[in-house]
């Protein structure tokens, strides 16, 4: 539980994901005063993110489990944000001093959910989300969600940012 943490927490809402139109870890990110990232210059590969000026390189949780993937995160499947602040020992054993960025995932539900969502942007972004939740017994869920994302780059003629993702549960 929250209130047992020893450490200040921030939490980036469903809401906030979705107001924003937040599409990866590094636009959530944006939303919270303590921490910031910047992209792959100092030559590790993927964003690279930093809490009270402390680098959380190693630091990036999925459901509370460390994900040692350095890439750029796409927040398709992202239900909310929470970053600790503090030294990440106090609460992951292991760690930095600055804290810890958690993802956490959608997750199944009894209710059926479908939905999606469709973006244009400039530089010929193209954009589309899916999220499909059936329950399939009594007590029993299976959730699917999917994105494909397609983008150029303001001022760049031949570069280009391509992606696809399907996170089943």
């Amino acid at each position: 539980p929250i209130i047992d943490t020893p450490l200040t927490i921030s939490v980036v809402t469903p809401e906030q994901l979705h107001e924003q139109a937040v599409t990866s870890l590094h636009d959530a990110l944006i939303n919270v005063p303590e921490a910031q990232t910047h992209a792959d210059e100092d030559s590790q590969q993927g964003d690279n993110f930093y809490i009270r000026g402390f680098s959380a390189y190693n630091d990036v949780y999925l459901d509370g489990i460390r994900n040692p993937g350095h890439y750029k995160q796409d927040s398709f499947n992202m239900q909310s944000l929470e970053v600790l602040v503090g030294p990440s020992g106090a609460t992951f054993g292991r760690g930095s001093t600055g804290g810890v960025i958690n993802l956490v995932t959608q997750s199944p539900q009894l209710d059926p959910i479908t939905a999606g969502t469709v973006m244009f942007g400039t530089d010929a972004t193209k954009r589309f989300t899916g999220d499909l939740d059936m329950p399939i017994g009594p007590d029993a869920a299976f959730r699917v969600n999917f994105v494909g994302h397609d983008a150029g780059f303001a001022g760049r003629d031949v570069v280009e940012f391509s992606r696809f993702g399907i996170a089943p549960a």
